[in-house]
């Protein structure tokens, strides 16, 4: 006979049906025994039994209900009464009081189980929170204990001399990153970071531990670790005009833009700034941002130079006042102690204008035109950019009585412009007189070809017979096989002349004069690499001999399997000569 259970919620539906004389132990944590089921006593006893103990034990009931309980044992130190909530496995077992006593946060295990008011005992940290909301809220104490230890810790600290004095040690994650002190004194236990302490916060020297925000004053800085600059070393931002701060040192500006100084503006003038900088490449700048004006470097009026940007030209004044458009302008005597390099745009541009003399010891370079008009002596050497250029036609560089020794160029002249030149030179564009050139010997040309030197020529020749029937520096006498022959591929009549060795050209006679089975007699039994003795002896037939095989086969018999026999000619032929009877031995070619 079959019966039903039904749940206490009247919401569920569902029921368990027993049928028959059997155990449904799958239903729920309990075995269920129907009617007739021999041996009801103990399920029924192991049931009760479950229940009086609440299923303890550290692994959670098979086939749970919604309220049951069960008395977790999983940590041996603190057993936990959970109770089933019917959720999915992973959030069914909240605790039954709405304590949990864990290391690891609750949320993450029965996170949709959790209402506000719940308590989390962090076993790892000894600290309490309380649930509000969906975030835990610290109870206390501020500071935790674990490996991250992280708050604001209030101890009493003993001194170098057993004096107590009490302190707040500020922790974050495990380290104490400061310390607040009403009293100054060297802690007796070892702090790591903390050597001393003085009056109000110190800070953690290992950690590089500094405050973060706004200070209205400060006794030093610190410009690197443990390196303090006093707060009078500072360079101020605004000076009494009636004083000048006086710094002993060095100033370092490290920046892309350098260093800018700046006169402030006045009625009817805009401020103006002067910038020192050094570039990319290293190198350095001095810039001055008015181009209507001048800038002045040197000592009082004795000794300076100045930069004139406001005619347009951009000049430059050596110990003077800039002139007109002279690009620079010299006051006094100046003396160069290496080489001097003038360039003008054009030949009418004055690149160098001297009113008295001058005596240059050192070489001369002029990357434009020279335009010389009186006398010029030059000691060492000239070097001209463009061209030398006389103020008449009837000029010269040099002269019979003062000739140049040696004039170095490249070209003289060109194709439209006449030139001459008296003495000899070592190479010409073009010859004055035509020479004609002609082949003789072994190669002949037919014709005489002129050159003049103003374009190439090409000489046609012939090869003459010659240069094989007579050669001229050779003998035809002697022969030997390592000579070289001179032949000609006929196959094509585009062929070049060849060259091969006389062993060469004869090898593919040889082949053709001996094929393969061919017997031919000697004075000796030593044969060559391309013949064997004719003595009747076995040879395999595939391999060095395969060839020879396939002419002959087995026709002289066989040996073992897979070989075949050369003919047997052993003292077939004899010579008698002075009562001297000699073996002829035969060769058979492989």
């Amino acid at each position: 006979m079959a019966y039903t259970l039904k749940f206490s919620d009247p919401g569920k539906t569902n029921t368990i049906a027993i049928d028959g004389p059997i155990i449904d132990n799958y239903s729920s944590s309990l075995n269920f025994v129907g009617q007739g089921y021999t041996g009801y006593g103990q399920v029924m006893a192991q049931n009760f039994l479950k229940l009086l103990e609440n299923f303890a034990g550290p692994n959670a009931p098979e086939s749970p209900i919604e309220g049951q309980l069960w008395y977790d044992t999983s940590n041996p130190n603190r057993g936990v009464l959970r109770i089933s909530n019917g959720k999915a496995s992973i959030f069914r077992w909240p605790s039954a009081n709405g304590i949990y006593q864990q290391a690891n946060d609750p949320s993450i295990e029965y996170g949709v189980n959790l209402v506000e008011g719940d308590i989390w005992v962090d076993t790892g940290n000894t600290q309490v929170f309380i649930r509000y909301g969906k975030t835990w809220r610290l109870v206390g104490p501020t500071v935790s204990t674990g490996i991250a230890k992280t708050g604001a810790e209030s101890v009493t600290l003993q001194s170098n001399y057993g004096e107590s004095f009490p302190v707040i040690l500020n922790w974050a994650n495990g380290k104490v990153i400061a310390i607040t002190s009403y009293n100054a004194f060297t802690p007796r236990a070892v702090i790591d970071g903390f050597s001393s302490l003085s009056v109000g916060i110190n800070l953690n020297y290992k950690v590089a531990g500094k405050f973060n925000g706004l200070a209205d004053r400060a006794s030093s800085l610190e410009i690197s670790n443990g390196v303090l600059v006093k707060a009078s070393e500072i360079l101020k931002n605004t000076w009494p005009s009636a004083q000048r701060q006086v710094m002993s040192g060095s100033l370092i500006v490290e920046s892309t833009q350098g260093l800018f100084v700046r006169r402030p503006g006045t009625a009817g003038f805009t401020a103006k700034e002067l910038q020192l900088y050094t570039t990319v490449n290293s190198s350095a700048v001095i810039n001055f941002d008015n181009d209507a004006s001048s800038l002045k470097i040197g000592i009082n009026d004795t000794s300076y130079l100045i930069f004139n940007g406001s005619n347009g030209y951009g000049n430059i004044g050596i110990n003077t006042s800039t002139v007109g458009n002279v690009a620079l302008s010299v006051g006094g005597t100046a003396t160069f102690k290496n080489n001097i390099r003038i360039t003008t745009s054009s030949i009418s541009t004055v690149g160098l204008t001297l009113d008295g003399s001058a005596a240059i010891g050192g070489n001369t370079s002029i990357s434009g035109n020279l335009n010389v008009t009186g006398l010029t002596t030059i000691s060492n050497v000239l070097t001209i950019g463009n061209n030398i250029i006389p103020s008449t036609p009837t000029q010269a560089i040099g002269s019979a009585a003062a000739p140049f020794e040696r004039i170095f160029v490249k070209n003289i002249g060109s194709a439209t412009t006449y030139v001459k030149i008296f003495g000899s030179v070592t190479t010409a564009t073009t010859l004055e007189t035509i020479r004609y050139f002609q082949i003789a010997g072994h190669s002949t040309s037919t014709l005489a070809v002129g050159f003049n030197g103003s374009s190439a020529v090409t000489l046609v020749t012939t090869l003459d017979r010659s240069t094989i029937s007579s050669p001229t520096g050779g003998s035809t006498t002697a022969t030997n096989a390592n000579q070289t022959l001179l032949v000609l591929d006929t196959s094509t009549n585009t062929a070049d002349l060849q060259s091969i060795s006389k062993k060469n050209f004869l090898s593919d006679i040889y082949s053709a004069i001996l094929n393969t089975g061919m017997i031919i007699p000697s004075g000796t039994s030593t044969v060559s690499s391309s013949f064997l003795l004719c003595d009747g002896q076995p040879q395999q037939q595939v391999g060095t001999y395969t060839n020879l095989f396939n002419v002959i086969g087995t026709r002289y018999g066989v040996g073992l399997a897979g070989t075949f026999r050369v003919p047997y000619l052993l003292n077939v032929t004899t010579s008698t000569t002075a009562s001297v009877t000699s073996s002829i031995f035969y060769h058979i070619k492989i």
